[in-house]
């Protein structure tokens, strides 16, 4: 029967497409009343790593909906404590926290255990109530008294089913069994009990299985249902190579096992979702975000290699990446999920569908979108293709839309996992008039490392067309000429292209790669090498830059890499050329050091104009500055910047993301660079009064830390006021207890001026020879002002000192001018 039914949706779906002429087609109901936009899939697990890192305004710009994080003063990793990062969770639903990351190694006591259960002595009942229990006492007892303790998820176990609390023991391992089975059900029961005795309204998830089983599911909710303990979160992880395939098959099983047995529907958290290869490329995270939109679950995007950028989701805290505008995009869809299907007969997988009995799926094209609230705005995205698709709305009569529309196409390219990207791609933009209560929107040779939002909004007709025909193009390294001894591989972290992935072993002279690369047209380029560098040798005092020769077209220059602490991490090298239209030869060669490279990406230099988007209230705004500087607003007077009042026009950016908020909301915002300016003050290490251990290394402030050591300096600035206060800074601390986790320590200054005292937190660097800034506001007077720099040790890892990151100098500059 399930083969028949999987045979009729076959017939159905190519009688479809001989619609629309075989052209793979999505297409959308926007008059339809679908169901409300959750968001729920913008979540990360352990992707906040303190206050502040990753920033405030790259939190707040995706709305996070979920979050998992460490409980209070967990050993698990140095940074991640739930109530370090609650204040910038207010938009979630819900704050899960792991009670098994109180213990400091992975997987949670493993050695003990097993060098117990080698010697005969393990017995878990024994374990938990003698070592687990207390340690849940103490987590429970913070937390059900924070002001978000009706939105705290206790999961009581994490991945258990991997054996080695209740497995059966063989002698080498233990084995999540039957009888590890029911020795697992047996202390869940009991967990349960003993956290509802500590906190009777506490929300309890489970059971966090590793990965989804159908048959593990069943068994878990039966019992739960025959005992009384049955979670109010269902949680388990998607981390499988075909979890972006068969994500929404496994929630609708799971669905229908819970309407089998009789349990009421309760919320689903996927508290890990996404592969090595996966997390942080736009293109392949988008297929978890439209399954588990459409499925109405929640999702953690999973954890794999650093836990201050949202799970690869901002290139370096203050800056997004390609994978945060789509996660931004996904945020700024409101209203009601449009009704969709799919028509892509050349790139369907009939014989998976035939195979495993189950509805007919398209492999590569697809997507979702919404209307919004007052529907007077359409919105889309769409990806997953390299071919020419297009995207059909019907029923945009049914809207507020009116006889024209108005169509805006952009894009945003993987660019690597530390690639600053501060706007997207617009690829093109013009009005349409609606021919039946239909539009078609056609996506001309889509990138497959890309993903589409296309936005529909009312038009008048009067806007003149634009096409983009200078779109960034990129030529994958591996295609190349490999030189020496470099070699293609592939990589277990996310890469561009089909290919092998990645070009190493350019570690010796001659070692390199030849690639060649047109532009269509004469002019300045910007070519972005997306690369990574490991370390040359063993700890953190080992992450240096590499250089390499650099010939373009016959030209050789050196150029630094900065280290992105292991080859896969990759990161973004941007260089401005002039080059002639036509094709052009680049080589890298190893020159100091070891490095890898992905692809090059060529793209025109962007205006002086900087990228900005409404920031969700009427007049607020996010402007996306790519470094520190001065700005030119055509904005009336007043309004805010970063919180701070603005009476000019020409305002201090920080890199990154920045907020204003106009005084009139219906007013329209633009930013471009403005000339330099000095700043108000400045101070290096030298123009500092030093004690306590404080000193300079290196150029650099160092020796400040909990056990002591003061930096003071004294500036005089002409007006009182609010100031930005920027400190360049380095920071390679690392000091977790993992063998293969990078646990990175995120360290910060106590800054003390006119009685305001704060913490400005300093997001690793990765090396002491990559430098950043952070910057702070802070009121001055006018005349002089004392700056007291320390560290008050506040925020402390199992006890341990903490130290000031390295700075290299403090400039201070008013926030208008």
């Amino acid at each position: 029967m399930k083969i028949l039914t999987v045979l009729t949706l076959i017939i159905q779906f190519i009688f479809g497409s001989l619609r629309f002429g075989f052209v793979p087609t999505m297409v959308f109901d926007a008059g339809g009343e679908g169901p409300e936009i959750s968001h729920g899939a913008i979540g990360f697990l352990y992707g906040l790593a303190e206050e502040n890192v990753p920033d405030a305004l790259t939190v707040e710009g995706l709305s996070p909906k979920i979050a998992a994080q460490k409980v209070p003063d967990g050993l698990q990793h140095p940074i991640g404590d739930a109530a370090h990062v609650a204040g910038n969770l207010e938009s979630c639903d819900y704050i899960v926290v792991y009670l098994q990351d109180a213990f400091s190694t992975w997987y949670y006591a493993n050695d003990d255990i097993y060098e117990a259960r080698r010697n005969g002595t393990y017995d878990w009942r024994t374990f938990l109530e003698e070592t687990y229990f207390p340690m849940v006492r103490k987590s429970v007892e913070k937390l059900k008294t924070e002001s978000y303790a009706d939105r705290v998820v206790y999961c009581l176990y994490n991945e258990c089913d991997n054996g080695v609390w209740f497995g059966t023991w063989n002698g080498e391992y233990a084995a999540f069994d039957a009888a590890g089975r029911d020795a697992f059900f047996e202390a869940w029961a009991l967990t349960f009990a003993y956290v509802r005795s500590l906190a009777p309204d506490a929300l309890i998830g489970g059971p966090g299985y590793c990965d989804y089983s159908a048959e593990k599911e069943l068994d878990f909710l039966t019992f739960c249902k025959e005992n009384g303990c049955m979670p109010d979160v269902m949680i388990w992880h998607e981390l499988g190579e075909r979890s972006s395939e068969l994500l929404d098959l496994h929630v609708k099983e799971y669905r229908d096992t819970e309407t089998k047995l009789g349990v009421p529907a309760m919320p689903i958290a996927i508290t890990e979702y996404g592969t090595m290869e996966e997390c942080g490329d736009p293109a392949k995270m988008f297929r978890y975000l439209r399954q588990m939109e459409e499925c109405g679950v929640y999702g953690c995007v999973a954890y794999w290699r650093l836990a201050d950028n949202l799970c690869d989701t901002s290139a370096d805290g203050v800056s997004p990446n390609a994978c945060w505008w789509l996660y931004r995009w996904y945020a700024g869809m409101t209203g009601t999920r449009m009704e969709k299907q799919v028509y892509d007969l050349f790139h369907a997988d009939f014989g998976k569908a035939v195979r495993e009995g189950r509805q007919l799926r398209n492999k590569y094209f697809n997507g979702f979108g919404a209307v919004n609230p007052e529907k007077t705005e359409l919105k889309a995205l769409a990806g997953g293709a390299d071919y020419t698709a297009q995207v059909r709305f019907t029923n945009v009569d049914r809207t507020a839309i009116g006889k024209t529309a108005h169509v805006k196409v952009e894009s945003v390219s993987f660019m690597g996992l530390g690639g600053a990207v501060y706007a997207p791609t617009l690829v093109k933009e013009y009005d349409r008039k609606i021919t039946g209560g239909t539009l078609n929107v056609t996506l001309e040779d889509m990138d497959v490392n890309s993903v589409y939002l296309i936005t529909v909004t009312p038009g008048d007709g009067r806007f003149s067309a634009y096409t983009n025909d200078d779109l960034p193009r990129r030529t994958e390294f591996e295609t190349g000429t490999l030189l020496g001894r470099a070699y293609t591989y592939d990589s277990a972290y996310a890469s561009t292209g089909e290919t092998a992935g990645l070009v190493g072993g350019m570690e010796a002279p001659g070692d390199g790669v030849e690639i060649r690369f047109s532009v269509p047209r004469t002019g300045d380029y910007v070519l972005s090498l997306i690369y990574g560098k490991a370390n040359d040798g063993a700890g953190p005092d080992a992450r240096v830059s590499a250089l390499a020769d650099l010939t373009l077209d016959g030209e050789t220059t050196t150029v630094r890499l900065p280290n992105t602490i292991r080859s896969e991490y990759t990161s973004l090298y941007p260089f401005r050329v002039r080059l002639t239209k036509g094709e052009h030869t680049l080589r890298m060669a190893h020159n100091t050091g070891t490095f890898v490279l992905d692809s090059l990406v060529t793209s025109p230099v962007p205006g002086n104009t900087i990228y900005t988007q409404p920031a969700g209230a009427p007049g607020a705004y996010y402007a996306f500055a790519p470094e520190n500087g001065w700005y030119r607003t055509d904005a009336a007077a007043p309004f805010t910047v970063n919180g701070s009042l603005c009476n000019k026009n020409t305002v201090y950016l920080r890199q990154g993301i920045n907020k204003l908020v106009l005084t009139d909301p219906s007013a329209e915002l633009t930013v471009a660079s403005a000339e330099d300016f000095p700043p108000a003050a400045s101070a290096a290490p030298e123009d500092m009064a030093l004690s306590g251990g404080a000193g300079i290394t290196d150029g650099a402030l160092t020796g400040i830390t909990s056990r002591g050591g003061e930096a003071r300096f004294t500036v005089n600035v002409p007006a009182s006021g609010e100031y930005r206060v920027t400190f360049t800074y380095s920071n390679n601390a690392e000091g977790g207890y993992h063998a293969y986790n990078v646990d990175l320590i995120e360290q910060y200054v106590t800054l003390t001026v006119n009685a305001q005292t704060r913490r400005v937190w300093c997001r690793s660097t990765y090396s002491h020879e990559n430098r950043s800034t952070a910057t702070c506001a802070v009121f001055l007077n006018a005349g002089e002002n004392e700056l007291v720099l320390t560290n008050d040790g506040s925020v402390r890892f199992d006890g341990r000192d903490t130290e000031a990151p390295r700075i290299y100098g403090v400039r201070i500059d008013p926030v208008c001018r």
